[in-house]
């Protein structure tokens, strides 16, 4: 230990030695010159300069630009294709159905409808003998007409209408059927009792349409029953006093039942009867005088 100095080297070791030197001498040596001090030291590794980025983006070459561009164009060659063939394939199938509908109405309008006869079975007759004619069959009975209701009140056909009542007093005036004893009007039918010249009475119905039916006459020895003339009675009488009466009952004047003609203490008069039940009398004109029920 007592060979060895502060800095672990045997005394008198040359420490540059080991590095190829020599401290002996070295005073004598040849100066570094200023020059070479900034050159890098052979052996010794430098760490080069990071390189600077740009912060611009590389522009893109020719050739890329020039294949973008072909690209963009065969895309818009593409689409304008693709146009062109569904108009033609447009075009051509409306020509086709147009076609078609065509051929398909002249069909419709050249097709008739051909007329088939039923044939008729023959009668075997025996040869030599004229074929005798077959009859044609008999028409079916033709169907009566479904009659309609019975006219009402003041309704349509109503033979309380002026118009109707009317023309049923022209017959019993110009028929010859006697002079009236009694007169009965109802909106269905108008029932008259005639007196003779004979003294017989004669019965008469008169339905609407004008049709006069008659139930022929009884016995003689009525010459002294009461008449009336048919000359003072209005034709506006029975729908005029069926419609004042109604008014004042409060009621429909489609529940008239019917109306009579007669002779009262030298005067006549009219009556109407409702089914209800209520009663009025009026003048030979019609005009109320009285409500009865």
């Amino acid at each position: 230990m007592a060979d060895l100095d502060p800095f672990g080297r045997r005394k008198g070791e040359d420490p540059l030695a080991s590095l190829g030197w020599s401290s002996e001498g070295a005073t004598d040596a040849e100066p570094v010159p200023e020059s070479r001090a900034d050159e890098p030291v052979a052996g010794l590794a430098t760490d080069p300069e990071p390189p600077k980025r740009s912060t611009r983006e590389p522009r893109p070459t020719r050739q890329r630009e020039s294949k973008e561009r072909s690209q963009a164009v065969r895309a818009v060659r593409g689409v304008v294709l693709l146009g062109i063939v569904v108009v033609v394939a447009g075009s051509a199938i409306a020509s086709f159905v147009s076609s078609g509908v065509d051929k398909v109405e002249r069909f419709v309008d050249d097709l008739t409808t051909p007329q088939v006869t039923p044939a008729t079975p023959e009668a075997e007759v025996p040869t030599g003998r004229e074929q005798p004619t077959l009859a044609p069959p008999p028409a079916p009975p033709a169907q009566a007409a479904v009659p309609a209701g019975p006219p009402v009140g003041l309704g349509r056909g109503s033979l309380l209408r002026p118009y109707a009542f009317g023309a049923a007093l022209r017959k019993l005036r110009n028929g010859g059927f006697g002079r009236l004893t009694n007169l009965r009007v109802a909106p269905e039918r108008i029932d008259a009792t005639l007196l003779t010249k004979a003294g017989a009475l004669r019965h008469l119905q008169i339905v609407p349409g004008g049709a006069v039916r008659q139930f022929g006459t009884g016995s003689t020895g009525f010459s002294g029953v009461p008449t009336m003339s048919l000359q003072g009675i209005s034709a506006a009488a029975p729908q005029r006093l069926t419609r004042a009466a109604a008014e004042r009952a409060g009621i429909q004047p489609s529940r008239v039942n019917y109306l009579v003609y007669t002779q009262f203490a030298g005067t006549t008069q009219w009556n109407v009867y409702f089914k209800g039940g209520q009663i009025f009398s009026a003048d030979a004109s019609g005009r109320i005088t009285r409500r009865v029920s």
